[in-house]
């Protein structure tokens, strides 16, 4: 039945979170991107760790007992990787699948209405009910903001070619959605 625990992962293995890796800290949320073709170790497109850790975290081959495949919504921990290596997601948890986002148009060309009516999409009541991978970073960013980055790393948006301009411009005069500026940190 549902609610027992059984299936889920939970409380299983080895005497429950004591023996974790990771730091227990900090849950980044991000898409498995791309995989290796000689090694099959995945990179994840997280802009929080990324900025946090300088360079896209790593998802090694050999450790993934989640089985997370390119394509993968993910939630994840980060372990500091070997001397000069990437840094490791650990305890990763798959949240979703792209494959489920319903292709509406057939190429969309990236032009401002197209840009346009992909945010609004993002930023839908509808999708939003849905898009775990959103949900997370809304939850675990003060005020809920989502970064531009996040959005154009979106896969829509990169088909479309968008860039930062080019969404400031497609949403200018968008009543239902609040556009911040924040400085660079440099």
């Amino acid at each position: 039945g549902k609610g027992d625990g059984k299936g889920k992962g939970y409380g299983k293995g080895k005497g429950k979170d004591k023996d974790r890796q990771g730091s227990g800290a900090d849950l980044f949320y991000g898409l498995i991107y791309t995989a290796g073709a000689k090694t099959g170790n995945m990179l994840i497109r997280s802009w929080k760790a990324t900025q946090q850790y300088g360079q896209e975290v790593m998802i090694a081959s050999k450790l993934n007992p989640s089985g997370a495949v390119v394509g993968d919504k993910i939630s994840f921990e980060v372990m500091q990787g070997k001397e000069g290596g990437r840094p490791l997601a650990v305890n990763v948890t798959v949240r979703g699948h792209l494959d489920e986002i319903k292709e509406r148009a057939p190429d969309p060309t990236g032009s401002k209405e197209d840009i346009r009516k992909q945010i609004l999409y993002y930023f839908s009541d509808d999708n939003l009910k849905h898009d775990k991978f959103f949900q997370g970073i809304i939850n675990s960013t003060p005020g809920g903001w989502i970064s531009m980055a996040t959005i154009l790393g979106c896969p829509r948006m990169e088909k479309m070619g968008a860039t930062s301009q080019g969404v400031k411009d497609a949403i200018a005069d968008c009543t239902e959605l609040e556009v911040r500026e924040v400085p660079e940190e440099g």
